[in-house]
């Protein structure tokens, strides 16, 4: 289906604020970070034209318990938006899953997911 595109060449191109307007339009998902400003827990409002936005949020030191022993692990909330007329909420969710599983195995998700 051609959900995940290799940008590395794009991802370069607006680093150095060479983007052609062109190749950063006519996407139906927007991808936001509001962890630099602080965001830990954000709802995205999605842009006129799209159908669903992922908001990355700013990772912090949090509890948890593994095997039965509390442990600081460094956490990182992912909030979804989507239009439910056009996306199904079952595979919304999986999903934000299937990013929660990659990013916890330590995958590099700018590179997959940008």
């Amino acid at each position: 289906m051609g959900l995940l595109v290799d940008h590395r060449g794009t991802r370069h191109r607006c680093a150095l604020r060479q983007a052609d307007p062109r190749e950063l339009s006519g996407s139906t998902l927007a991808v936001t970070s509001l962890g630099q400003l602080g965001g830990i827990v954000t709802t995205p409002v999605i842009n006129n034209l799209k159908v669903a936005i992922l908001s990355i949020n700013r990772i912090i030191a949090r509890p948890m318990v593994r095997d039965g022993m509390v442990q600081v692990r460094q956490m990182m909330n992912l909030s979804l938006s989507f239009d439910h007329r056009v996306v199904d909420g079952q595979k919304a969710s999986r999903c934000v899953q299937a990013l929660r599983s990659e990013a916890t195995l330590g995958i590099d998700l700018s590179v997959r997911f940008s």
